[in-house]
C-alpha cells in the first residue's frame, strides 16, 4: 500500500475535481504509478478535500471514451493519450474540520511522511467503523521494523498464527 498526493488542475487550469469526484476515480500519470489498495490525498492546490482508495489497478484513460471526454477541457489530449492512468476509488469527501494542508509539491508525488499517513489512517478508520488493514506485505514490512506489535481483532482470526508465518518466512528470506 502506498500513499500519494494528487493534484486537481493540469498545468495550471481549472480544476478537475468535480469530475473525478462524480465518476468515483482518481487518475494519475504512468510515469508515477500508484497501485490498488493505495491511498490518494486529492487536493486543489494545498488543500486536501478528499481521500481516495484506489479499487483497482490503474488503467490507461484511452481505454475509456467515457472519461476521456470528461477530462479532454481540463488535460491534453497528447496526455490523455499518451500518459494519463485512472483507477475506481472509495472517496472519503473530506469537511470543513477534517481538510488540512499538505503543502509539497503541486501535481502527483508519492507520500513517505509518519504524520500524513497516520492522519490518512486515521481519518480513513473513522469513515469505515475501523482500522485500516494492512495488506501481507504493509504487514510484513511493519513486522520487519518493528520487535513489538499491537494486534486488535476477535479472538480465534488468525492474528498470532500469520504473525508466526511471516517472522518464520523473514528468516528465512535473511538465510537465502
Amino acid at each position: 500500500m502506498s500513499y500519494w498526493k494528487f493534484g486537481c488542475k493540469w498545468a495550471g487550469g481549472s480544476s478537475f475535481y468535480d469530475v473525478i469526484k462524480r465518476s468515483e476515480i482518481v487518475i494519475g500519470v504512468k510515469e508515477k504509478a500508484f497501485e490498488e489498495g493505495s491511498y490518494i490525498l486529492i487536493t486543489e492546490g494545498f488543500l486536501v478535500k478528499a481521500i481516495a482508495r484506489v479499487l483497482e489497478a490503474p488503467k490507461m484513460v484511452a481505454t475509456d471514451n467515457g472519461i476521456v471526454d470528461s477530462l479532454k477541457e481540463y488535460i491534453p489530449p497528447k496526455d490523455l493519450k499518451q500518459r494519463v492512468t485512472f483507477a475506481r476509488a472509495k472517496w472519503y469527501e473530506l469537511n470543513e474540520r477534517e481538510q488540512f494542508e499538505y503543502k509539497m509539491q503541486k501535481g502527483m508525488c508519492q507520500i513517505h511522511g509518519k504524520d500524513i499517513i497516520s492522519k490518512v489512517n486515521n481519518i480513513v478508520g473513522k469513515r469505515s467503523n475501523g482500522p485500516v488493514l494492512l495488506n501481507h506485505v504493509n504487514a510484513n514490512n511493519l513486522l520487519l521494523g518493528k520487535k513489538q506489535v499491537i494486534l486488535y481483532g476477535p479472538p480465534g482470526t488468525g492474528k498470532t498464527f500469520r504473525t508466526k508465518q511471516m517472522r518464520m518466512s523473514q528468516l528465512s528470506l535473511k538465510i537465502d
